[in-house]
């Protein structure tokens, strides 16, 4: 596209001539649009809770895959590669923002403070020792609060307390189970 009518929000890139019709090839790409528009309606039915992260997955899927035809400079044709890749980063994408979503977004500071703790085991690998837990979270939850915290978490089947003899005081080692 010119950069003048690209630039130009006002612009019709129809009139200017600079749009490009692109078909589906005929080797199953939009059969493969087809099945992925239904696991995509499928997980939103399922879980409409979810919906706000896959609600546009399908449409950025044939996006991607139509910027990646176009780029090739071949036939105008999206093709069964192209959906692939697009289907691939647009299914990561959502299933990222929904991960990241039970990762941090919490109803309240109890909530907030437990999967920070979470956040803070998974990041040492799933095991990380009471003083290293202490230090990494840098005094931002209370020491009566993240007790309670890890034994919640314990009660839960959500991580496990191993207590270690070191010469002097034990050492704390907590594990996730999960």
């Amino acid at each position: 596209m010119a950069t003048t009518v690209r630039n130009d929000s006002h612009a019709d890139i129809v009139r200017a001539g600079n749009m490009v019709e692109m078909c589906w090839c005929p080797d199953g790409a939009f059969q493969q649009y087809q099945e992925f528009s239904g696991e995509i309606d499928g997980i939103m039915t399922r879980n409409p809770e979810l919906s706000s992260f896959y609600a546009r997955t399908v449409e950025t899927a044939l996006r991607i895959a139509t910027i990646i035809a176009i780029g090739r400079l071949e036939a105008r044709q999206v093709n069964k590669i192209d959906m692939e890749h697009g289907i691939l980063f647009s299914r990561r994408s959502a299933q990222f923002m929904e991960k990241g979503a039970h990762d941090y977004m919490a109803e309240n500071q109890y909530q907030a403070d437990t999967q920070k703790v979470m956040r803070r085991i998974r990041e040492k690998g799933g095991r990380i020792s009471g003083r290293d837990l202490l230090r990494s979270l840098q005094n931002s939850i209370r020491t009566k609060d993240l007790k309670e915290i890890l034994d919640s978490l314990c009660q839960a089947g959500q991580i496990k307390k191993e207590e270690m003899k070191t010469g002097g005081r034990p050492s704390v080692i907590y594990t996730l189970l999960k």
